[in-house]
This record gives C-alpha cells, sequence and structure tokens, in this order.
C-alpha cells in the first residue's frame, strides 16, 4: 500500500469514527483532518467534498458488513437454509455491536445524510438487501419460515430490530443473547406453546 493509499484509509476510518460518535451534520472536515492528525487541505486531494467522504464510509461499511456475513453463512453451509439464516443474523448483529467504526457509522448516520447521497447510497446497498432476501426466501423453501408472511416485511423487521441495538447501552446484553433471542423469536416466536417450562423456572 503506497504512501498515498495509507492517508486515505487512515482518513476514512477517522472519518468512521468521527461520524460513529458525533452524527452527519455536526461534523466537519477540519473535525476529520485533526482526527486523522492531517491538515483540511490533505483530505481535498482524496476527497472533493464532505459528501464524497460519507459515501465513501457508507460504501466501506456496507461492503464490510456484507463480507462478514456472507463469510458466516458460508461458514454454515452444511446447516440448511435455517441455519444459514441463523448464522446471518448472528453475523449483522455482532457487525452492528462489536466490530468497526464503520457499522456504527453507517447505522447512525444514514437518516442524516442529503437526499441525494442517501440515494446513491441505497442503490449501493441494494445488493445487501437482496441477499437477505435470498436468506428468507431459502429458509421459508425449506419450511423453517411459514410460507403466509410477507417477506419483504420480515426481512426489514428483523434487519431493523438487529440494526437498533447499535443504540443500546453496550453492557446490557452480549451479540450472543441478542442473536439467541432473536433466533428464538424469528424461528419459534413468541408465544406460549410449547414452552420449556423446566426453562421457565430457571429464569426465576
Amino acid at each position: 500500500m503506497s504512501k498515498s493509499e495509507r492517508t486515505r484509509q487512515r482518513i476514512l476510518d477517522s472519518a468512521a469514527r468521527v461520524f460513529a460518535s458525533k452524527g452527519f451534520a455536526g461534523v466537519s472536515l477540519r473535525d476529520i483532518a485533526s482526527a486523522a492528525d492531517t491538515k483540511a487541505g490533505s483530505l481535498y486531494y482524496h476527497f472533493a467534498s464532505k459528501d464524497e467522504l460519507v459515501e465513501a464510509v457508507l460504501r466501506h461499511a456496507i461492503e464490510e458488513m456484507h463480507q462478514h456475513v456472507r463469510d458466516a453463512v458460508d461458514a454454515a453451509a452444511d446447516e440448511g437454509a435455517a441455519g444459514r439464516l441463523k448464522a446471518a443474523i448472528s453475523a449483522h448483529t455482532e457487525s452492528v455491536m462489536e466490530r468497526t467504526d464503520y457499522a456504527k457509522a453507517l447505522l447512525r448516520i444514514s437518516s442524516q445524510i442529503p437526499d441525494d447521497v442517501r440515494e446513491r447510497h441505497n442503490k449501493h446497498a441494494r445488493a445487501y438487501g437482496e441477499y437477505w432476501g435470498q436468506l428468507f426466501n431459502d429458509a421459508r423453501d425449506e419450511g423453517a419460515i411459514r410460507v403466509d408472511l410477507d417477506l419483504t416485511l420480515a426481512r426489514l423487521l428483523v434487519l431493523g430490530a438487529m440494526n437498533w441495538t447499535v443504540e443500546w447501552p453496550a453492557s446490557l446484553w452480549s451479540p450472543e443473547s441478542i442473536t439467541s433471542t432473536l433466533n428464538k423469536i424469528v424461528f419459534e416466536g413468541i408465544g406460549t406453546d410449547d414452552v420449556d417450562e423446566e426453562a421457565v423456572r430457571a429464569l426465576h
């Protein structure tokens, strides 16, 4: 990696960290330059504007998250469609809660960025949504998910639940406990039929 490439990456990493902690509107290029330990003028060599910089951060976040989920799904290839979907839920939750500032920045500022930036970002992120759509379709076809659900709505609800955890205090629940509960809700529901009474008593 050349010196220029290292500088660009340092700026991106710093921008992700600043956006994750402060949001979009209240952050200036000077703030990011300070975090990257470089001059504000140097940023313009790599990024023509704040919008261009934030687009690069969001693109990196989606690509990183997609790759992490894809790797987890590939590792669960022999566990059936339900196992692959569970692996995806676990990996996405982990990306949101434990991995890098990029995922946190993505989820924290998506509603704050300019409309034209959001439209371009949504086009780039569509492949990730389609990937999740296929995971849900496969689980339904396998019989692991009921056939009378609107799978698009179900996917958005599940992803929305996972994404919102970025706002939760980190000390309350681990990614593993969140994943376990969410998978039970997705595949078993929250009704009282067939509840393991012994397990319930153990909680009290």
